[in-house]
């Protein structure tokens, strides 16, 4: 799963090893190692196949609301963030859970707190084990991660049934499957699999990336030839496997072949288009901000040298399910905001991009924000990260140094 995550956290606490304490609730008022009050809601994110959960909790404590916001990686990081605040705003919360779990693309849906412990328990062993910092709080949920887990087999496969969204198609099944193989995420590859067994035929050796994956059925019901890109520490591999599907669960996986490809030959599998729109804005580059995200809600915002990066990704995971899946087709597109003046919107198809300039531009006129005609661009690869690295302040005279006309 691509994450956008914050830079610069600030973290101050660690879990220290010792005795679990049993599970409490404590009903009302507020306890300095206890559950913070009565539960209104535990929901998550149905997107543990990706990678990634996103928690919200919902306490009443003094008869107030208290909310929890907890960013939980499975593959590298993971219990990576914290968010709480007080009070019933829900535009508050709403903001919140765009700004943390916007990337992710998924539904929320409704859990146990058990639940929600043995989530968290079962992320920040990553930063057990690695020794990364937990999120600043820990005051205010360590209860998550000194209650008693779940550990009955059919309440955690339960659990993952509820936090897994709906696997519908045998090529979200390969795919999702060769997604948590390359993750090294293996109890949740053999959760896809119809005997809770795993065949690692990926074998990273590092927590890596499937760049693609193309599967094709074969003559017999159920069965596929999967071919699939994957980045391993910097280090590109085709893989070929035959997979046997049944009841959207994996049955078989066994490697046909491995082998080792170059950065050009991955290029060049992984080549696309994209479709540039750039023309000067007229406003306060702040209330652009808020335009965007009030408009696109699944946007994630990342500061650069000349300007600030808006990657706008989908609203749901359904591009696993496809028979061709690609890792950056989990976005929608792109709006570089350049200190310069300039707003610059791509996307892969021209669709895509004309789809975004409508939806920006109607809720930046309603924000009384103006722009002047926009220059349209179709390259053959991707550009916007090459502008980024390029040390041009604007995208326009980018474009003319690489069309190679004489600035002015």
């Amino acid at each position: 799963m691509k994450k956008i995550r914050p830079e610069n956290r600030k973290h101050k606490d660690r879990p220290q090893p010792g005795q679990q304490s049993p599970f409490t609730v404590l009903m009302g008022g507020r306890d300095e190692t206890g559950v913070p009050g009565r539960l209104l809601l535990a929901e998550a994110t149905d997107t543990r196949m990706m990678g990634v959960t996103g928690l919200h909790l919902w306490f009443e404590a003094n008869d107030e609301s208290f909310h929890q916001l907890l960013y939980l990686d499975f593959e590298e990081y993971g219990f990576d963030d914290y968010i709480s605040f007080y009070g019933d705003d829900e535009n508050e919360l709403t903001v919140n859970k765009a700004n943390l779990f916007g990337a992710l693309g998924g539904r929320w849906v409704r859990i146990t707190l058990p639940e929600a412990v043995t989530l968290t328990q079962e992320a920040s062993a990553f930063n057990i084990r690695d020794r990364f910092p937990l999120p600043e709080g820990i005051e205010e949920y360590r209860y998550l991660l000194e209650a008693e887990a779940l550990t009955d087999p059919d309440a955690l496969r339960a659990m993952m049934e509820k936090v897994s969204g709906k696997i519908n198609t045998d090529f979200a099944a390969i795919n999702y499957y060769l997604m948590r193989l390359c993750a090294m995420d293996y109890g949740a590859a053999a959760f896809l699999t119809a005997d809770g067994r795993y065949t690692d035929v990926i074998r990273a050796s590092v927590p890596s990336s499937l760049m693609r994956c193309a599967s094709v059925a074969l003559e017999e019901p159920g069965t596929y030839r999967s071919e699939a890109l994957v980045e391993d520490d910097s280090v590109f591999y085709n893989v070929v496997a035959a997979m046997k599907v049944e009841n959207r669960k994996v049955t078989s996986a066994e490697l046909v072949s491995r082998s080792r490809i170059s950065p050009w030959e991955a290029s060049l599998i992984l080549k696309k288009e994209e479709f540039v729109l750039c023309g000067k804005f007229f406003g306060d580059a702040e209330v652009l901000r808020d335009v965007i995200f009030d408009a696109l809600y699944t946007s994630t915002e990342n500061r650069h040298e000349v300007g600030t990066l808006y990657m706008v990704f989908r609203s749901n995971n359904d591009h696993v399910a496809r028979r061709v899946y690609r890792l950056d087709a989990d976005t929608t597109g792109m709006i570089l905001v350049l200190d310069s003046g300039e707003l610059v919107i791509a996307a892969y198809t021209p669709t895509q991009a004309a789809l975004l300039e409508t939806q920006v531009l109607f809720a930046m006129e309603k924000k009384g924000l103006y722009t002047d005609r926009f220059a349209s661009y179709r390259f053959a690869d991707p550009i916007i990260g090459a502008f980024l690295d390029s040390g041009f302040e604007t995208f326009s005279e980018f474009v003319s140094y690489i069309q190679g006309a004489p600035e002015e």
